[in-house]
């Protein structure tokens, strides 16, 4: 149980600035502060985690924020309770709106801060059904999309994510912060007096394309096989993408070697690595790469493009290869990770790899 908001003069730890010292503070009850880098004229939003929401807590949210409480949770447990979209039309980009509600019980006029505790308590219990709420009210729910942020952009997708992430009901209220009298940015302000975790969106789509939903890894470990190559015999690992349903593919040396095994990362190339075009040098590339690890061990990862297809097209400024994105890049730093390598090798340059590869966690096979 959390003790409350108390302000602190040492401001927040370093170690909350990241999505894991968020998910230890909505573990234990307290809110985080969500910034979106890209749109930075945006007020911050705070997150409070609707299944261990406490009084204390959502009172201070009321206090420094907009004072608009709403909550975000999936289509499904939306569903599930009956709270419609508010607006039948309009842009389905992002998340919805739903008519507002209050608890049916426990409560009395449904605006105190007590009483939006105990709606969002309510909705964020997975028994909860319509009969559990009442309409209109004073709590606007957010529907979001099953791909969370990862679908769009946005704070309510943030808040269903963390809170997934973090192991609880995927059901978290959000607000604007507001700007304190001090003048100073609200968020920052907020972050150091009372030692809170500030993380960006950004941060959250880095981590969920290397650790997955919450529910499930970002990729899973298929079938095992062996296979003959010019340059000796490798285990080849299949891969099936949770979040864009490509299949990647790891070939693992049975080489031992007497220090740390390495990987070399290679994202696939179709004019290259199977027609052979002279004007691409990815097929030596690959093979160069083969070729270090049957010597040294370790293995060579290729990450599919996120479309699914395999890629034909061709850059001039990269030898007829289109770079990795952010999404095969968080496959690869995956793979890496339930491989237990930890020493990378590019192929080509990548410093978005080397970013997500110390976090990246290992996957269920």
């Amino acid at each position: 149980m959390s003790t409350g908001p108390v302000t602190t003069n040492q401001g927040a730890d370093d170690a909350l600035g990241t999505v894991e010292g968020a998910l230890a503070s909505l573990r234990s009850g307290r809110p985080v502060l969500v910034v979106d880098e890209q749109e930075q004229a945006r007020p911050g939003h705070v997150v409070v985690p609707a299944a261990l929401a406490e009084v204390p807590w959502v009172a201070w949210a009321i206090r420094y924020t907009s004072g608009l409480l709403c909550a975000a949770l999936p289509q499904d447990r939306a569903d599930r309770v009956d709270l419609p979209p508010m607006v039948r039309s309009g842009n389905s980009g992002g998340a919805a709106y739903t008519v507002a509600i209050d608890a049916a019980r426990g409560v009395t006029t449904g605006i105190s801060a007590a009483d939006r505790t105990r709606t969002a308590r309510v909705l964020a219990d997975p028994d909860s059904e319509r009969d559990d709420l009442t309409r209109p009210g004073h709590m606007l729910g957010l529907r979001t999309g099953a791909e969370g942020v990862l679908g769009h952009r946005g704070f309510a997708e943030t808040a269903v994510d963390l809170c997934t992430l973090a192991g609880l009901s995927p059901v978290g209220l959000i607000t604007a912060v507001t700007e304190l009298p001090e003048g100073r940015d609200g968020t920052a302000a907020l972050a150091q007096r009372y030692a809170l975790p500030v993380v960006t969106v950004g941060e959250l789509i880095q981590y969920r394309l290397v650790h997955g939903d919450g529910r499930k890894g970002r990729v899973a470990r298929g079938k095992r096989r062996s296979a003959t190559t010019l340059h000796g015999q490798f285990d080849v690992l299949d891969y099936h993408d949770h979040v864009t349903g490509a299949g990647h593919f790891a070939l693992v040396s049975p080489t031992p070697t007497v220090e740390s095994p390495s990987a070399m990362v290679h994202v696939e190339c179709l004019t290259g690595d199977v027609l052979g075009d002279a004007a691409c040098d990815c097929r030596s590339r690959f093979d160069e790469a083969l070729a270090n690890t049957a010597v040294h061990g370790g293995a060579v990862i290729s990450p599919r493009h996120e479309s699914g297809p395999a890629n034909t097209a061709t850059k001039p400024d990269c030898d007829g290869v289109v770079a990795a994105s952010a999404v095969e890049t968080g496959a690869a730093a995956a793979i890496v990770a339930d491989l237990g390598l930890t020493e990378i090798h590019f192929d080509r340059e990548s410093t978005a790899m080397a970013e997500l590869i110390p976090s990246a966690p290992h996957v269920a096979g």
